[in-house]
């Protein structure tokens, strides 16, 4: 007969264990077959002995919000909303810049400003969060001078706008190119407004 050896138990719950913790008169085969035998118990609504149900609901939610990510977007970004302010200048002041002629502005005519709002929006998986305020303004205006026969005519055209690109980083921005003018890569790009 061989000798008797105690098995430690590598179960957390001595109760699972049932006499494998305890001093057995065995030999190796019967101790997997007995570690077997418990390893392949399950309750009635199909739940293992061995794994507590708190890990087995944590590992469900785990992968209920891992397959959520998969399903959105999974984009993150902003849209930044400042103002921007494109100046042209006029073939009379092209003519006096070629001729060596810096030309002179006399004299500015603004349109009235327009009020438009200003900030970022944030968007949080789905949700815009406004952080703007009506602080900016728009409006166009022409600079006149003389021309190169001393004829007042204008001289520069400008614009102040407020546009409000879409700044983007996300899994699905390889599809961005297909949005005419966006601007970027694979990984993070710009949606122009």
């Amino acid at each position: 007969m061989p000798a008797e050896k105690p098995v430690g138990c590598r179960f957390t719950d001595r109760a699972l264990c049932k006499g494998a913790c305890t001093t057995h008169r065995t030999t190796e085969p019967r101790l997997l077959e007995a570690t077997a035998t418990l390893i392949a118990q399950v309750t009635p609504q199909g739940r293992s002995l061995l794994m507590p149900q708190s890990i087995g609901s944590h590992v469900k939610s785990t992968g209920l919000a891992a397959a959520l990510c998969l399903c959105l977007s999974g984009c993150v970004g902003a849209i930044v909303s400042l103002p921007e302010k494109t100046t042209v200048k006029t073939d009379a002041y092209k003519a006096q810049s070629y001729r060596s002629i810096t030309p002179h502005i006399s004299r500015t005519v603004t349109s009235t400003p327009t009020r438009e709002w200003c900030g970022i929006t944030v968007w949080a998986l789905i949700i815009p969060v406004p952080l703007k305020l009506p602080v900016c303004t728009s409006y166009f205006e022409q600079s006149f001078g003389n021309d190169e026969f001393g004829n007042e005519a204008v001289l520069l055209d400008s614009q102040q706008t407020v546009p409000s690109p879409f700044y983007a980083c996300g899994p699905f921005m390889m599809l961005g190119p297909i949005v005419h003018g966006y601007q970027g890569n694979a990984l993070c790009g710009v949606f122009p407004k």
